[in-house]
């Protein structure tokens, strides 16, 4: 932010949800859109689910015969755990979502959107300095959508009051990703007044 300027914003509108990368803006979630699988069988159609958004008890079902069942390599397990948390995301049981992040960094730590992911559960569970940490770890890791790590941060920083850097944070999401509404609709709360 330049200097001699004042930023401020109204209280944070948006009801807070991830949606497996993501937050919820005005009812519009960051989607989340899965995490790719390489092997075929329930991990695939797990996956599917994930990406496109069907959060059914048969889909998580489906996603739990995988991890019990399907003969995965750690990388896709991994994802496995992913797809599995971004569906109980987008039904806002965020403890399992935190669990099944949590299980996917255990195997894989290197996978950005599990960082990214685990940010949108802590957002869910009201712990933002948390999900501000996970997110920066997500980013480091390059996620194949930094857009949604960004608007996970920016919903987290200014939950811990760090208005500026949310702003910063929802303007960088909206570069990256200028055909997505969210951070767009967020950025118009926010007012930049000289000091």
């Amino acid at each position: 932010m330049r200097q001699g300027r004042l930023l401020t914003a109204p209280p944070l509108l948006t009801s807070l949800f991830a949606a497996g990368v993501m937050a919820v803006a005005g009812g519009a979630p960051a989607r989340a859109d899965g995490y790719i699988i390489a092997s075929g069988g329930l991990a695939r159609e797990c996956y599917l689910s994930a990406k496109l958004g069907k959060a059914s008890d048969g889909s998580i079902a489906q996603c739990s015969t995988a991890l019990d069942k399907d003969p995965l390599e750690d990388r896709d397990r991994a994802g496995t755990y992913i797809n599995r948390g971004t569906l109980h995301l987008r039904r806002k049981a965020w403890v399992l979502a935190l669990a099944d992040f949590d299980a996917a960094i255990a195997l894989q730590p290197n996978i950005g959107e599990g960082h990214v992911n685990r940010a949108a559960a802590l957002i869910g569970l009201a712990r933002p300095a948390e999900a501000v940490a996970a997110s920066d770890r997500g980013l480091a890791l390059n996620p194949s959508e930094p857009e949604k790590a960004y608007y996970n941060r920016a919903t987290a920083r200014e939950l811990t009051g760090d208005v500026e850097g949310a702003y910063r944070d929802y303007l960088k999401a909206s570069e990256l990703a200028p055909d997505w509404d969210p951070p767009k609709i967020e950025l118009k709360r926010f007012t930049v007044t000289p000091k």
